[in-house]
């Protein structure tokens, strides 16, 4: 099955640089990187240049207009050509089974739903300086959670790779019922599910309410389930100092008034009007 990983990136292209080396380390081979950039960064297309004998590589940008992450998402949708949809941020690291073992388990009509390992400070810093590869980290992942344990913000639990494959996960895990619902940075669905309520609604102005929360209960109404891929489809969020809350009030007051409407399939999407 073909795969799409959707990259968004936005004006750090040290760190987008090293998710894609952590791209061209995947066991899975049937996949083409789609970098969603929200701006048009002539150095992002020549850090891309060096990297298309290795990963095949689609650009999608537009210019800098503000905060229009939904709309690029939107574009890089629109360029896929991948049947299966892989989202993830571009600052978080994949797991070098985080293809594969989402491909084993999915289905049409689901969505999943992953979680992320919250990397501290200095293990984000040994691995920006080139001084520790994120397959070592996750080869000696048990050695780094004896530290990260300690540290509740980490969340290191959700760096315990199950496969799905895999006696545990068939018997137990499969069958678990888990509270979850759709993080942006990581998640995943068919490319015609989707299209079905019709992506990113673009109608949040400054809002980061529409990457993962808006669709979530969109989803769901449309009648998808939502499953969780915690421990399947790992990611290493690379520390960085936090950034202000967009738009959280207005965004959710736009987000109850499409709800008392379900209104799930969105009207500035994917397809406009």
């Amino acid at each position: 099955m073909k795969v799409s990983v959707i990259v968004t990136t936005y004006k750090d292209n040290a760190t987008l640089s090293l998710v894609l080396q952590a791209l061209m380390l995947q066991d899975y081979d049937d996949f083409e990187v789609v970098v969603a950039e929200d701006d048009d960064a002539q150095e992002t297309a020549k850090l891309l240049q060096t990297y298309t004998n290795k990963l095949t590589i689609k650009h999608i940008f537009h210019p800098d207009t503000g905060r229009t992450k939904t709309t690029i998402q939107n574009k890089a949708i629109v360029a896929s050509s991948g049947e299966y949809l892989l989202f993830i941020d571009g600052d978080v690291l994949p797991h070098s089974r985080f293809i594969s073992s989402q491909v084993m388990i999915a289905k049409k009509g689901q969505i999943l739903a992953g979680r992320r390992v919250n990397l501290d400070k200095k293990t984000s810093q040994a691995i920006r300086e080139g001084k520790l590869g994120v397959r070592t980290l996750e080869k000696f992942y048990f050695l780094f959670a004896l530290k990260f344990m300690f540290n509740k913000d980490i969340r290191w639990e959700q760096g315990l790779y199950m496969s799905p494959g895999s006696f545990i996960y068939k018997l137990f895990l499969s069958k678990r019922k888990r509270a979850v619902a759709i993080l942006g940075c990581n998640w995943s669905c068919f490319k015609e599910d989707f299209v079905a309520i019709n992506g990113f609604d673009e109608g949040y102005e400054n809002s980061s309410i529409a990457d993962d929360t808006d669709l979530d209960w969109r989803f769901k109404m449309a009648g998808y389930s939502v499953k969780s891929s915690k421990n399947i489809a790992i990611v290493y969020h690379l520390y960085h100092e936090k950034s202000d809350t967009l738009g959280g009030e207005n965004g959710r007051e736009q987000m109850k008034e499409r709800q008392m409407k379900n209104v799930y399939i969105c009207e500035n999407g994917i397809r406009k009007g």
